[in-house]
């Protein structure tokens, strides 16, 4: 064992001793990762995992396939894992008119949920109250949105349920996703990670699913120090910061857990095995399940000015353009979406701008339901 160990550290590799599950390197990318055979808990005791992946973790796959079937769920399953809170956040309870269609889809369409409104004043009051040691670092913030980002972070990890953007809209009841994992953290689609960052995958924090105290938030809330100083939103709190720790998470998680990555036609899950128990720890979604519609308001010109000539391209920015010239004459929404992000980008906007459309308040637009306002 210690010369296989040796061994595999020469390459760069890591090898945690396994027998069940074997992830090879794809043609697309050889950083791809992809499972070969499902781990099965009930044929296995004290079981011994294999992964073989590379250190430095930087893609799954099946995250961009079309769905055929509906997302796994549990059929004996009793209580969710992830609990039925839908959290939303604004810098006041005056929201710009055009959401409000927006937030009465997200709130009808899941009727039996409770809902929490969150303003920046209850934001800072939470971190005080919960993260004093985050304060210092939520006041340095420059731009509103750093502190938008990082409030999201604090109350799924103290409350759990659903965070979601203003500009997300629901097509459908959330209930059959809180079953079956603790996190759910869909990705942008490829035209956003491959054409405007040159990723294979970007995770979009505009759309979270997870249970409370779930260890993927904390290490997100630990990670806002070392990024506070960051100029650029997507690296200090937002999405590109979401997916560095992500990475992070789960290198740690392979170094320190007998893991499982396992990719299915709804996704690709990081599970672990505790005792005889396989466990379900984070599912990075197929972008079909929440998050298929791309930024054409802000970016169409720059998906086809990249698209002209892929020639010399990468194979992710080929496999993108491909993927966005197809769905360009007609993009459908799957009827197995439950949720759709608008990219309305108000954070974007000058506060003078917002102000004006500025027409009602949050209790009005859900005059009738049971909601709670922080």
């Amino acid at each position: 064992m210690g010369a296989l160990r040796r061994k595999t550290a020469l390459f760069g590799f890591l090898l945690v001793v396994s027998s069940v599950t074997v992830l090879k390197l794809t043609d697309m990318n050889r950083r791809v990762i992809q499972t070969m055979q499902t781990f099965s808990p009930s044929t296995q005791s004290a079981p011994e995992i294999i992964l073989f992946v590379e250190l430095n973790m930087s893609v799954f796959q099946t995250t961009y396939s079309v769905v055929a079937e509906d997302f796994l769920a549990p059929t004996d399953a009793i209580r969710p894992l992830i609990p039925h809170i839908i959290h939303q956040t604004f810098e006041t309870v005056m929201i710009p008119s055009k959401l409000e269609s927006h937030i009465r889809t997200v709130v009808n369409m899941n009727a039996n949920w409770t809902y929490h409104f969150w303003t920046d004043n209850a934001g800072r009051n939470l971190v005080k109250e919960r993260h004093p040691n985050l304060l210092p670092i939520w006041d340095k913030y420059k731009r509103n949105i750093m502190r938008a980002d990082a409030l999201r972070y604090v109350v799924l990890y103290e409350f759990g349920g659903a965070y979601l953007d203003l500009d997300v809209v629901a097509y459908r009841s959330f209930n059959r996703i809180t079953y079956k994992y603790g996190c759910i953290i869909p990705p942008e689609p490829i035209e956003h990670s491959a054409l405007l960052y040159n990723m294979t995958v970007l995770l979009n924090n505009a759309i979270m699913f997870c249970q409370a105290k779930h260890p993927i938030m904390r290490a997100l809330l630990n990670g806002l120090e070392g990024t506070m100083n960051h100029k650029d939103v997507m690296y200090a709190t937002g999405p590109i910061f979401l997916t560095s720790n992500f990475k992070s998470y789960v290198k740690e998680c392979l170094l320190n857990k007998s893991v499982i990555i396992n990719n299915d036609n709804s996704g690709t899950t990081v599970s672990y095995v505790s005792g005889e128990a396989y466990i379900h720890d984070i599912h990075v979604a197929n972008v079909a399940f929440f998050n298929d519609e791309i930024d054409y308001n802000s970016q169409e010109k720059k998906f086809h000015t990249t698209c002209k000539n892929v020639s010399d391209s990468s194979d992710i920015v080929r496999q993108a353009c491909g993927h966005f010239l197809n769905k360009a004459v007609k993009r459908q929404i799957s009827p197995l979406a439950f949720t759709g992000h608008k990219w309305v980008h108000l954070w974007l906007r000058s506060k003078a701008e917002i102000q004006k459309k500025l027409n009602k308040n949050i209790s009005e637009i859900l005059s009738g339901k049971t909601i709670t306002i922080f």
